[in-house]
């Protein structure tokens, strides 16, 4: 029962390694690191918005947590470049 737990709760941490990755990937060969850093940013708010609503079933709920889990990973790999910076 606690391996369960362990890979349901590792789903937001896995889900936000592999949108850094492919949205690193995607920065760096276009270029647009403003549209990489704002879109994760409010795509979080928007699915936490979401997630929060009571009418949801279970399983949007999980999923839509996974997101917030995701795109905040990804906005925080942001910030944590510009730190560098200052």
């Amino acid at each position: 029962m606690t391996f369960e737990f362990t890979l349901f709760a590792s789903l937001p941490y896995l889900a936000g390694f592999l949108v850094q990755q492919l949205s690193g990937w995607r920065s760096d060969k276009t270029g647009e690191r403003r549209w990489h850093a704002a879109v994760p940013m409010f795509l979080c708010g928007l699915t936490l918005l979401l997630a929060v609503n009571f009418w949801l079933k279970h399983r949007a709920r999980v999923t839509l947590f996974t997101l917030v889990g995701a795109f905040y990973l990804r906005s925080t790999l942001v910030f944590g470049r510009f730190q560098r910076l200052f």
